[in-house]
């Protein structure tokens, strides 16, 4: 491990049966940096994610993170927040409350003063705070992902390791919708210099 390593993972390894879905993965992450894992549908990516965020046990292998191995330590004492393919909001819940549940479940309890202005500034921070008041149902699968995304959040102070499977997932269909949007506006222009000449 060099001194710029924050998080590692050593010779992973886990199977479900005769099924390899991790098998001698190491990695070494610097504090920091933004990691992503590619490859095809199956390969471990969500395995080794939900490893490292302590929600899934490992065959073989070490986690260390600042230099302290959390391989065995349970999810709630690792201080990570992981989003999910699937966002799991709860339905009843505003956006703010969504948020503000996930401040709530921190090992270090956040008063409900603290969690309200915190909640405030991280709806601020993924830009929905105009959203606060709105159910799931009523929002975007983009801002769904962005409030799951806050609720994983951490305290202030708190160590930032953030998993999240599936980034792009939520927001290919807005992805795709702003790539026609801008073909269309470069037709466009092309067309007005064209009718210019």
């Amino acid at each position: 491990m060099s001194s710029s390593t924050y998080v590692q993972l050593v010779d992973l390894a886990k199977y479900f049966g005769k099924v390899k879905a991790l098998d001698g993965l190491s990695l070494d992450i610097a504090q920091g940096e933004l990691v992503a894992l590619l490859g095809p549908s199956g390969c471990g990516k969500t395995t080794a994610l939900r490893a490292l965020a302590g929600l899934q046990e490992l065959d073989r292998g070490q986690l260390m993170v600042d230099g302290k191995d959390v391989t065995f330590q349970s999810a709630s004492k690792r201080g990570m927040g992981m989003v999910f393919q699937a966002y799991s909001l709860f339905p009843h819940m505003t956006a703010r409350e969504n948020v503000e549940y996930g401040l709530k479940l921190r090992t270090h309890k956040v008063s409900s003063q603290k969690r309200k202005e915190r909640s405030a500034e991280l709806l601020d921070l993924v830009g929905l705070s105009s959203h606060a008041n709105h159910y799931p149902y009523q929002l975007s699968g983009g801002q769904q992902q962005r409030i799951a995304l806050a609720r994983a959040e951490r305290h202030e102070g708190a160590r930032a390791i953030g998993v999240v499977d599936q980034l792009r997932a939520g927001i290919r269909a807005r992805l795709r919708r702003d790539e026609a949007a801008g073909r269309a506006a470069r037709r466009q222009a092309a067309r007005q210099r064209a009718v210019k000449l």
